[in-house]
């Protein structure tokens, strides 16, 4: 398998990859009466999105999918912007009343790469472990720091297991 697009998610002003998730659901393209077919071999779900979490709510900023039967529909009264496979909707501002525990991640480490699936949480050099309640409530569990040396093993696409490591720090945010 081709290595994925992962969702994109902007916190405190930088940029994350969602590369795990326990339970819950974000955004998808049904919630908006459309049917995803894959994009390409990069994309076999069909879409990938960018939201956004501030203190006050999950959103969702941008979707962008092919829809099997090309019936783009408006997503609060945004139009699609329409290429040759996909089309994508910018400037949206969807509440996503998401609970669950999701990971994020950035500062990819090139070396790490792997062309498969998604990448591990160990092949980014921060790593995000959160728990959001609800559109309001959020808690930032790790904050793990994976600067060498790397001290606990890979736990590929979340599966449930935490690694242990000493660079964690939390925040809590109401």
């Amino acid at each position: 398998m081709t290595a994925q697009i992962s969702d994109t998610f902007i916190f405190k002003g930088d940029e994350y990859s969602l590369i795990g998730m326990t339970s819950g659901d974000l955004a998808s393209p049904e919630q908006f009466g459309m049917e995803p077919e894959m994009i390409h071999t990069a994309c076999y779900r069909g879409f990938y999105a960018t939201y956004e979490l501030t203190e006050k709510a999950l959103y969702l900023r941008k979707l962008s999918l092919r829809e099997k039967n090309e019936n783009y529909l408006p997503i609060g009264g945004i139009e699609p912007e329409q290429e040759e496979f996909q089309a994508t909707y910018h400037g949206l501002s969807v509440l996503v009343p998401f609970t669950g525990k999701i990971r994020l991640a950035k500062d990819f480490i090139e070396e790490l790469y792997i062309h498969m699936g998604y990448q591990k949480p160990t092949a980014f050099k921060t790593v995000l472990d959160m728990t959001l309640k609800g559109p309001s409530s959020f808690r930032v569990e790790r904050n793990i720091d994976n600067d060498p040396p790397r001290s606990w093993s890979p736990v590929g696409m979340w599966a449930g297991r935490l690694p242990t490591c000493p660079h964690v720090h939390g925040t809590v945010f109401r």
